[in-house]
């Protein structure tokens, strides 16, 4: 009878016990569940890396406040992935760290939304075309999961990630310096601005190529660029024509100098290039400085 009893109570206080454990592991799980899901949808994560941060300076801010004040549109900043995968590459995680650091300064007029186009393409089917900054002109675009769409109202643009950075030479797989404060800044302006300022280039006059970082740079700026045949005028003599073509070529060639030493500049004040010393053509310089005051 009393070994019954205390069989009957060991079993009673172990069926207690595993009844609780179930209890408390659920409770963690659901815990952790609910957790996860709020860290996503609301980015509460502790940063552990050991990475520069890029915090978006006063300057930018007092830029889009000046340009914000001036009308009441809405802007949208549109990731082609989840928050997570956003996080997880330094690429990315940059982009979207500035996004939402600006989104946070003015939350009433600039909205992050994350989509997943693996799962879900058709929302951001729609924005299939972008300018083309070399061109002047629409073209389309495949969208990917490192695709970063600014939208307002009917405007939209479309950019990649490998916009947000600067590269030697070019190369892509060279990264030198991450520019993504200007570049979004740019992005809100094209996108808000109604009037924006346009520079036209001229082209077909046997004029040098224009640098892509020259087209960026007056993109960046908020200019909308057009390209300007002149000899398509029928009334010019052909004296005229090549005068003109003759003072395009040479105004062209001193451009993309102006272009490279600027480069050249840059790196020197980043400390990412090595002086040597060299010897100078003063005959050149001084016809340089001939032909700039001959033009004015």
């Amino acid at each position: 009878m009393k070994k019954g009893f205390i069989r009957s109570k060991k079993a009673r206080y172990g069926g207690m016990t595993v009844l609780l454990t179930v209890l408390l592991i659920t409770a963690v799980v659901l815990f952790n569940v609910l957790f996860t899901t709020l860290a996503e949808r609301y980015t509460w994560y502790a940063d552990m890396r050991g990475e520069t941060d890029f915090s978006v300076t006063d300057r930018c801010y007092t830029l889009l406040d000046a340009v914000l004040g001036q009308n009441d549109a809405d802007v949208r900043i549109l990731f082609c992935d989840t928050p997570v995968n956003l996080q997880e590459e330094v690429t990315s995680r940059y982009v979207y760290d500035t996004a939402s650091e600006i989104a946070g300064r003015f939350p009433d007029r600039i909205r992050i939304e994350c989509h997943n186009i693996w799962l879900n393409p058709d929302s951001v089917r729609q924005y299939t075309s972008t300018l083309n900054p070399e061109t002047g002109e629409q073209m389309d675009v495949a969208l990917k999961s490192t695709s970063v769409i600014i939208v307002s109202g009917d405007y939209y643009r479309v950019y990649d990630l490998t916009e947000f950075y600067a590269f030697e030479n070019g190369d892509t797989s060279q990264l030198w310096a991450y520019n993504g404060e200007k570049k979004l800044a740019a992005g809100i302006l094209h996108a808000v601005e109604p009037d924006q300022p346009a520079v036209c280039l001229t082209n077909n006059h046997g004029e040098a190529f224009y640098d892509y970082e020259l087209l960026y740079l007056l993109d960046d700026a908020g200019y909308r660029i057009h390209y300007v045949d002149l000899l398509k005028d029928e009334n010019l003599s052909p004296q005229t024509r090549a005068e003109y073509v003759e003072t395009l070529e040479r105004k062209a060639q001193r451009l993309k100098q102006l272009i490279e030493d600027l480069f050249e500049i840059s790196k020197a004040a980043s400390g990412n290039v090595t002086f040597a010393h060299d010897r100078v053509d003063l005959v050149q310089l001084l016809q340089q400085v001939h032909y700039e005051l001959e033009d004015k």
